[in-house]
């Protein structure tokens, strides 16, 4: 019988790097994945993460509701994920056989959060130990588009980050004008949109995309 669980376990070493596919598995495991949501349902979800009500989100808030995320989708409650128990869309195929590393087709708590870790560590893109908002808008493009993690360090870094935005705009630009229109960019909050719009002479083009996120990142 297996024990039971009645909160996340301590923290232990990182699983080898994810990139695309631990990214997609950070949607909640209830929900199927889609297109990125609107800003306002990522600003909705971010802040049931950040329970502090301090702007961003830390490690122990984060694995606070990936255990909870865990708990509601484990019907049977052993203490284990099948593949039966994630709702289709939610986590691909590729990345449960990673996260699966003692290859017996299911996911243990200890499994899933090392899973959880290693992609906050990932959306963690300033390196700072929380996520704020931005970045956690940046994830949800990573999550749909995906990036390539060229060096394998399992975070990304700022050529990497640049390359991935740059083909999130591409995808995004669907009438191809080589401009977001707020239609398209609809997953942007009212601030990020203006500090690109403020990069770009009014207009956010793909240069502006990117230079108004990297100046929230670094300030």
């Amino acid at each position: 019988m297996a024990r039971a669980v009645g909160r996340p376990p301590s923290r232990s070493p990182l699983m080898q790097p994810f990139h695309r596919m631990a990214l997609v598995g950070l949607l909640a495991l209830t929900s199927v994945l889609r297109a990125v949501p609107p800003a306002a349902e990522i600003k909705k979800v971010f802040d049931a993460l950040d329970t502090s009500h301090n702007g961003a989100v830390g490690l122990a808030e984060w694995e606070q509701a990936s255990f909870t995320l865990f708990k509601a989708a484990d019907a049977n409650h052993d203490n284990f994920l099948t593949r039966d128990e994630i709702a289709p869309g939610a986590m691909s195929a590729e990345t449960f056989l990673t996260a699966d590393t003692d290859q017996n087709n299911k996911l243990s708590i200890g499994e899933y959060m090392n899973l959880r870790r290693a992609i906050f560590r990932a959306a963690d893109i300033n390196r700072d130990d929380y996520l704020v908002l931005y970045e956690y808008e940046i994830f949800h493009l990573l999550a749909q588009y995906g990036w390539h993690d060229r060096n394998h360090n399992g975070r990304l870094d700022p050529s990497e980050l640049k390359a991935a935005l740059t083909r999130a705009f591409e995808q995004l630009d669907t009438d191809h004008d080589k401009i977001l229109s707020p239609a398209e960019g609809d997953f942007l909050s009212t601030e990020h949109r203006a500090e690109m719009e403020k990069a770009g002479a009014g207009k956010v083009t793909v240069d502006a995309f990117i230079a108004g996120y990297m100046h929230l990142l670094t300030g």
